[in-house]
């Protein structure tokens, strides 16, 4: 019995809480998701004499059904049912608990409905590389999982399903996301260092430089540029590229036969692995070198490796901006700025070798640009700004209509003079100074109609412009640490 007590003892001092700790939470959700309180609520009600009532015996008998279902998927449903019965005491009672349970767990409610939807819409066959990563996601709700499973999830978006658990996965992003719209453009997060010098942050996006204060994004001319940091470009370049994944506290770098981890452990401290096999720092180069066949081209990764620790503080996921790509088209490229209301573009042609900087665009102008160089739809995306968007365009049409009216209207009164057939009467002054000045107001009028037709249109079209500058005291905004 000792012995048993004492191996007892060795197993519970080699459990991992973290991983004790991430069952129990995993478990909990599991738990919950499928006892919300559909089952309890309806059981509760139909025990109650005011559910015999005829006018309400038959709905609530109905509700008996949904009990038969799991709870995730009849929650939404007995939810609306009740809330029509709101009024009788012990209907309200359950039903706000029911509610706020719905609340608590809502993205996990629309990702288990949307599974559901995709394995019974015959594209069950779609989700043989993505069933892991969705479990993965969850069981345990962290940036890398979720990265992860939009990654696995991106390549199927042609289907509508898939594209809609897609898009519920993204709204739990912070940050400005980039919603899935057809399966030939995508979005990619950036990754830069960020440099913070006199109120203004400055990064970079695929090679082009830029500077943010406040809402306002600039791009730096070539005077700028030369003041950054040593390597500042090169680094932001190099993390960017398809050998590099940065996710939460990772950095992982694959070059042919080998992979390099760098990894912020809980205490802060870098620690280094080379084809999954610790080493330190200042050892990183020696063991390196040594782990396969050497190649003069892998000085870069170990050059690229020290840069990184050096200024492993300073990397930031750029959550304002999405970088969108078009595989039709592999030559084009959009950069979408995104700060508050406030969007930016940087539009790139390689093959025609041009690129635009497009200037504080509002959403209407940014959603006309991207559709039609990309064919890639925002609607949805900034939807928000959008509406916004929509109340201005009606106020500017609105006011295009009253010129075109009172312009209509003087016109009938020019022409009534014009039609006088008595001389003396058509050019006496009275009526003479009338009909100028009926002719000096509907010129006012056409200068009106035209001032607003041009800013309507310059409105809903994106025009290049090089930019307002900001204020060097404005607060520089959060960064998001990687993710």
């Amino acid at each position: 019995k000792m012995l048993l007590d004492k191996q007892a003892d060795v197993n519970i001092q080699n459990v991992d809480e973290a991983v004790t700790k991430d069952f129990i939470n995993t478990e909990k959700r599991i738990f919950a998701i499928n006892n919300l309180g559909v089952k309890t609520s309806v059981e509760a009600i139909l025990k109650e004499d005011a559910s015999k009532h005829p006018s309400v015996k038959y709905v609530f008998e109905s509700l008996k059904k949904l009990t038969e279902l799991p709870e995730w998927m009849a929650a939404d449903r007995v939810s609306e049912v009740l809330s029509q019965y709101e009024w009788i005491p012990v209907v309200k009672e359950h039903l706000t608990a029911l509610k706020e349970n719905i609340k608590t767990y809502a993205e996990d409610i629309k990702i288990y409905q949307a599974v559901y939807e995709i394995k019974n819409s015959g594209a069950d066959y779609l989700m043989t590389t993505v069933n892991e990563n969705i479990d993965n996601y969850i069981n345990t709700r962290t940036a890398t999982n979720r990265v992860k499973l939009l990654e696995s999830l991106g390549k199927f978006t042609f289907n509508a399903q898939i594209k809609n658990l897609y898009n519920i996965v993204l709204e739990a992003s912070q940050g400005f996301q980039v919603k899935a719209t057809n399966n030939d453009g995508y979005a990619k997060t950036i990754y830069s260092p960020v440099h913070v010098n006199e109120g203004k942050e400055y990064f970079v996006v695929y090679g082009k430089a830029y500077s943010k204060i406040g809402d306002v994004v600039t791009p730096l001319n070539e005077a700028e540029v030369m003041l950054l940091p040593e390597n500042f470009i090169w680094l932001a370049n190099y993390i960017n590229q398809s050998g590099v994944e940065i996710k939460e506290n990772t950095v992982k770098i694959f070059s042919r036969d080998k992979k390099v981890e760098i990894i912020e452990e809980s205490n802060g401290e870098l620690t280094l692995s080379i084809n999954q096999k610790k080493v330190s720092v200042n050892d990183f180069e020696r063991f390196y070198l040594n782990s396969g066949i050497f190649r003069n081209d892998e000085r870069e990764v170990i050059s690229a490796v020290h840069k990184i620790i050096e200024n492993w503080n300073s990397l930031y996921e750029l959550d304002f901006v999405k970088s969108i790509f078009s595989n039709s088209n592999p030559y084009r490229r959009l950069d979408v700025f995104s700060c508050n209301e406030k969007l930016f573009i940087n539009k790139i042609d390689t093959m025609m070798k041009e690129e635009s900087f497009y200037d504080n665009c509002n959403a209407t102008q940014t959603r006309t640009l991207v559709l039609e160089f990309m064919n890639y739809d925002l609607t949805e995306t900034l939807s928000s700004v959008l509406t916004v968007d929509e109340a201005r365009i009606k106020v500017l049409e609105s006011k295009k209509n009253e010129y075109l009216d009172a312009i209509s209207y003087l016109e009938i009164r020019k022409n009534k003079i014009d039609s006088i057939t008595v001389k003396a009467v058509r050019e006496s002054s009275e009526i003479v100074e009338i009909y100028q000045a009926i002719t000096d107001e509907i010129q006012t009028l056409k200068e009106g109609y035209t001032k607003i037709d041009q800013e309507l249109t310059t409105f809903k079209t994106a025009s290049v412009s090089e930019g307002v500058g900001a204020k060097v005291n404005d607060e520089v905004e959060h960064l998001k640490k990687k993710q």
